[in-house]
């Protein structure tokens, strides 16, 4: 990494000159003129930043010669962005500020080239969402983020245990995503090490199509970057109490300030939440798919000198579910009998979360330098969870074994060297992550007495002990070049390298007979590496426009089956080839802004997940064994109508097939030539509406804030299995809050599902098509304080 560090140094031309100028000005009100105090004005991509002061002043010292955005933002007024050029002398520049009643906001993200940049000038397709954003959607758990942006949907095979997502058609097969997903800098590695709820959140950006210059292996179709809140230099916090029907219960505080001011910053945020499930089950006439939940969230940030900090987050969530999963055994019956199951085995599952991150971050006159080491600690128990969805005593499935490991543990760091504010031409980012996961699982699979009719040996026992080690290393960079004033290139790349080991064995009881071992122990390896080229070119229309034309390398990593068949040992990566048309911009004195964006995706190696009928247990295996191609279109805007009316619009158009795809046919030998089929968990058309309205009213020396939102989310036809013959047709959902706040209370009303649609949330694409239905019509009342 020092010689890395030294040909980047070495290469990069910063004229950065030594000499240092302040940089002063006023922010005040458009209205009344008057000063606005505690406005909060930073420096992007540095750690300057200060607040106004009573007569509405500020002042950055020791800002070096260079070009620089400086970021204004106050509570109720619209963010607004700058670009100043420091040359000589104390330079003045005032901000005048709109309230967002009259404009929008000017966005800022850092996960599109991991650093501050503001997202008019990404060439890529991105989408930001703010905490305020999702409360006014109430959108509580990672399940909802489908209404956040189109051509995006969140796969849910469980009680949030196992969340995914596909964006433009690219999926998860097996426990490796096909959208990485980040967490104040901390991968979540894999489907099951992914936080389900949200709370304490800063900001979501959502980036479509392959980052792996950036991100790596497994962000095939995307990457989600979910920021929490950062410790304050001044004492906030809020509290908030929601109820609702089917006993509906979530309780959030949060605590923020400074321990020691301006150096040493405090945060703890709180989370628990309940309800009971939808589902009723039949055979004992008890509540079905119940839940509790529990999360916290602290940081510690330290504030070393003007220009180096630390910071430590720590992070611990658990999940309870009595019920688990409420299959029906067909789809004539999921609609018949709607949120009904009839299950012998009620069982429950555990979920816990602990993670742990330290942060160090320089931000320099000639580099700017970020160090983020995580760990990550998560079990999954199941007891006793019926699989056959039957009241018969089938099968259940239990997870650990007693006695043996379970618990996934993950180490990763990542170091990023990047251009300094103020560089006025070259911005680039180098650097490496490293990372060593060990992900034991261990099951039992258990064959009841009603089972005989078809294995003789029953009752039994199947013990499958998995056991897994994989570490890998990347080394990546990315520069952004202007060719002229007008036109900007943007190239990068990425190496990754991987190891990974499996052992495995399976064991068998029959009846009351001493266990034996049926599959001895056997250990697998395999490595696999790739090379990630990202290039891309901006052409600034004007000022506010921007069109740009981007191509990608996907990279989804391979991997090892337990599977006792040799012709499934092993599956290749996943990749594909990807080109993207966009344009993005504002219009109408920042009272309009959109984005548009086309795709053309061409898939290599598709990897799909089939089940494996054997005789020692439940084996799933993934294949390497399709190709595909997808494109589509994507349109995002907002518009401030009148004075506090927004609508809101995002709408996702895709067509994603299978070129070819071959399915083993376990029964009649062979394989099962599915080409031309649409690709599953791809809906045709995602779309969602919302028109917001705030109304502030004065009361005396305080204000009364009304408002509401309205939602209208469409979700085209998808299908669950690889032959198209499970599938959901299109459906719509209405959902809406409204409320007020008055001197730092609020009180909220609110309802998801307002017309009580009923449509399949899942189905698994292997097996049986056993579906089940998403949430019907709940309702509640939220009531909450900030100060």
């Amino acid at each position: 990494m020092r010689h890395l560090l030294t040909f980047i140094l070495s290469v990069v031309s910063i004229t950065v000159n030594a000499q240092e100028f302040n940089v002063s000005g006023r922010v005040t009100d458009i209205s009344s003129g008057n000063p606005i105090q505690n406005a909060t004005i930073k420096v992007l991509n540095s750690q300057k930043g200060t607040i106004t002061n009573g007569q509405g002043v500020y002042e950055l010292p020791e800002l070096p010669q260079g070009y620089y955005v400086v970021s204004v933002s106050y509570i109720g007024y619209a963010t607004q962005q700058k670009e100043i050029t420091v040359k000589a002398g104390t330079i003045s520049v005032n901000f005048v500020l709109v309230p967002q009643t009259q404009a929008l906001d000017e966005v800022t993200v850092t996960s599109a080239a991991k650093r501050e940049i503001p997202i008019i000038e990404v060439p890529a397709s991105v989408t930001r969402v703010t905490g305020e954003r999702l409360d006014n959607m109430r959108i509580w758990d990672q399940r909802s983020m489908s209404q956040l942006t189109g051509n995006i949907n969140v796969n849910n095979p469980g009680e949030g245990d196992a969340i995914s997502y596909s964006i433009r058609g690219i999926l998860a097969a097996d426990f490796n995503p096909s959208v990485v997903t980040y967490i104040d800098g901390i991968n979540q590695f894999d489907i099951y090490s992914n936080i389900e709820f949200l709370h304490d959140v800063e900001s979501i950006e959502i980036l479509k199509g392959p980052q792996g210059t950036l991100f790596g292996r497994n962000a095939m179709g995307g990457a989600i970057n979910i920021t929490t809140k950062e410790p304050t230099n001044i004492w906030q916090g809020k509290a908030e109490a929601a109820l609702g029907n089917f006993a509906v219960q979530r309780y959030n505080v949060l605590a923020s300030g400074p321990i020691v001011k301006d150096k040493l910053f405090f945060k703890v945020s709180g989370l628990f939440g309940k309800q009971d499930g939808f589902y009723s089950n039949t055979v004992d006439n008890s509540n079905f798919n119940s839940k509790e939940y529990t999360g916290i969230n602290t940081s510690l940030k330290y504030q070393i000198s003007s220009s180096w900090s630390a910071s430590l987050y720590g992070k611990r969530y658990t999940r309870d579910v009595v019920g688990y999963v409420p299959y029906a055994p067909d789809i004539s019956t999921v609609f018949s009998n709607p949120y009904e199951t009839s299950q012998n085995a009620v069982g429950n599952t555990e979920h816990l979360m602990n993670q742990g991150a330290l942060k160090i971050e320089h931000a320099g006159k000639e580099l700017n330098i970020s160090n983020v080491m995580g760990y990550q600690k998560s079990e999954l128990v199941y007891n006793n969870v019926d699989i056959d969805f039957s009241p018969l005593d089938f099968n259940t499935f239990s997870r650990p074994i007693p006695g043996a490991d379970n618990t996934v543990k993950v180490l990763t760091n990542e170091l990023n060297l990047s251009s300094p504010a103020g560089a006025e031409k070259l911005n680039w980012v180098a650097g490496s992550y490293i990372f060593r996961q060990h992900v034991p699982i261990n099951q039992i699979i258990r064959t009841g007495e009603d089972a005989v009719m078809f294995d003789p040996s029953a009752p039994n026992q199947v013990f499958n002990f998995n056991d897994g080690i994989n570490t890998g290393i990347a080394f990546f960079g990315q520069l952004t070049y202007p060719l002229s004033k007008t036109l900007k290139l943007t190239a990068g790349i990425r190496y990754d390298y991987e190891e990974r080991e499996i052992t495995t064995q399976t064991d068998f009881i029959q009846g009351n007979n001493p266990q034996v071992t049926v599959v001895p122990s056997e250990t697998k390896k395999a490595n696999f590496d790739a090379f990630s080229p990202k290039l891309g070119l901006q052409w600034s229309v004007s000022p506010k426009t921007n069109l740009y034309a981007l191509y990608s390398k996907g990279y989804r990593i391979g991997g090892i089956n337990g599977s006792i068949d040799p012709r499934f040992d092993s599956y290749d990566p996943e990749t594909s080839d990807n080109f993207e048309l966009g344009i993005k911009g504002g219009l109408l004195d920042n009272t309009f802004n959109y984005a548009v964006s086309a795709f053309f995706i061409n898939r290599n190696a598709i990897q799909t997940q089939v089940f494996e009928p054997v005789n020692t247990g439940i084996s799933f295996v993934t294949l390497s064994n399709g190709d595909g191609r997808n494109l589509g279109l994507e349109i995002e805007f907002g518009y401030l109508v009148a004075k506090g009316l927004q609508i809101s619009y995002n709408l996702g158009l895709l067509d994603a097939k299978y070129t070819s795809l071959e399915i083993p046919d376990f029964a009649a030998g062979g394989n099962l030539a599915l080409a031309d089929k649409t690709v599953i968990l791809a809906p045709s058309i995602t779309s969602h509406m919302a028109l917001d309205y705030s109304k502030p009213i004065v009361m005396g020396k305080n204000e009364l804030e009304l408002g509401g939102t309205v939602q209208l989310t469409t979700t085209g036809r998808q299908y669950f299995d690889f032959n198209n013959d499970t599938f959901q047709r299109s459906y719509s959902l209405v959902n809406l809050r409204f409320g007020g706040v008055y001197n730092g209370v609020g009180l909220h009303f609110w309802a998801q599902n307002l017309l009580d649609e009923q449509f399949i949330q899942w189905a698994p694409p292997i097996g049986a098509p056993t579906p089940f239905l998403g949430a019907p019509l709940t309702y509640g009342t939220s009531l909450s304080y900030k100060f």
